[in-house]
């Protein structure tokens, strides 16, 4: 059985994934972002986005043509962008809910570069869920001024999955980068009840499809 990696979102516990990993009945390495696996989380946003880069190109270092690997929300283009970098590709990727095309996201980099000082964004993570309960906006400032979206997926075999009313994403440019690329689209429609962007829930997903997906041959 092939490797399979799984990658958090933006301040969700690392621990999170455990029940995804648990429900797709696949032992998995966790890859855990800066500050999101400690009590004394420091997410202030000046040179955290070239951190997490660097960490996930790291990451990447290790993968193979033999690695699955699954990555939701702003691990997404951390991933993508880290396997083009070192020319690495991969065996099978899911993405869920990947974090490309925020929503109004002209306005809101514009916003956040007029607005110099800092201050804080309370988190809508539930609180079992989320690292911290409030974000400094220099953080929210860094990764709308460094997110590149990936113009290339280095993988044999790629699924993206995402909710047709996810709160947070762009959901037809996302739609429209995955029809460019080739990649297979899995529109979820359940639960109808938000929040949406929370797809790395079990009870969320499509369980059966993911696996049939990662067991399947390339």
């Amino acid at each position: 059985m092939k490797q399979l990696h799984l990658s958090h979102g933006l301040n969700l516990k690392p621990s999170k994934l455990d029940d995804l990993s648990k429900a797709l009945n696949r032992s998995a390495v966790i890859h855990s972002l800066s500050d999101h696996a400690n009590k004394s989380l420091n997410l202030s946003g000046i040179g955290q986005w070239d951190r997490w880069q660097n960490e996930t190109i790291q990451w990447v270092k290790s993968f193979n043509i033999e690695t699955d690997v699954l990555a939701y929300s702003i691990s997404a283009p951390l991933i993508l962008n880290a396997l083009n970098e070192t020319n690495i590709k991969i065996n099978k990727l899911i993405l869920i809910s990947p974090a490309f095309f925020p929503r109004y996201s002209t306005l809101t980099k514009k916003f956040l570069n007029t607005i110099k000082f800092n201050f804080y964004v309370p988190s809508f993570n539930s609180k079992s869920d989320r690292c911290a309960s409030w974000i400094q906006s220099d953080l929210y400032r860094e990764v709308f001024n460094q997110l590149v979206v990936p113009k290339s997926v280095s993988a044999k075999e790629t699924l993206l999955l995402m909710h047709r009313y996810d709160e947070i994403l762009n959901t037809k440019q996302t739609l429209d980068w995955a029809k460019r690329q080739n990649v297979q689209y899995l529109e979820l429609k359940t639960p109808l009840f938000p929040p949406f962007h929370a797809t790395y829930k079990p009870e969320r997903l499509p369980i059966d499809v993911l696996q049939a997906y990662l067991n399947s041959k390339s």
